[in-house]
């Protein structure tokens, strides 16, 4: 009788972060489970990176009933009763809370500018010496920001 060949692997867990996993794989050593338990993680992770729900369903058959197929339908479902919703416009007004009142006061309109309006614009003259305070004050104002 052929032997079958074998090969170990070896890896390391964070003794803190990883004690749940550390205690798990303890009690999976102790039942002779570890190396399935490897094995089917890896078999479970490949073929959900793949999209693939068999090894899922292999394993945890109990979990099928959660994925429903038709996932398109249920969601037209729902976007046709979405729209079968009053729109909120059309929908009753908010119950008042009691002991408030709305108060009666007069609808706020913008101003609106039209192109006739004045507009003032005052020159004011600086020398250079102005125009150097002003330049440094500025620049000592950018350099207080970064």
């Amino acid at each position: 009788m052929a032997s079958k060949r074998r090969k170990q692997f070896k890896f390391w867990l964070y003794q803190d972060e990883d004690r749940g996993m550390i205690e798990r794989i303890e009690r999976e050593k102790g039942a002779r489970r570890f190396s399935r338990a490897i094995r089917d993680g890896l078999r479970l992770f490949w073929s959900l990176e793949r999209g693939d729900l068999s090894v899922l369903f292999e394993l945890f058959p109990h979990l099928r009933h959660q994925f429903t197929p038709g996932g398109g339908e249920l969601i037209e479902q729902f976007q046709r009763m979405m729209m079968a919703q009053p729109t909120p416009a059309a929908a009753a007004p908010p119950p008042q809370l009691s002991g408030f009142k709305p108060m009666n006061v007069p609808k706020l309109v913008a101003p609106a500018l039209d192109d006739d309006d004045l507009v003032v614009v005052k020159r004011v003259e600086t020398s250079e010496d102005d125009a150097r305070q002003i330049t440094e004050n500025f620049m000592r104002s950018m350099s207080l920001l970064g």
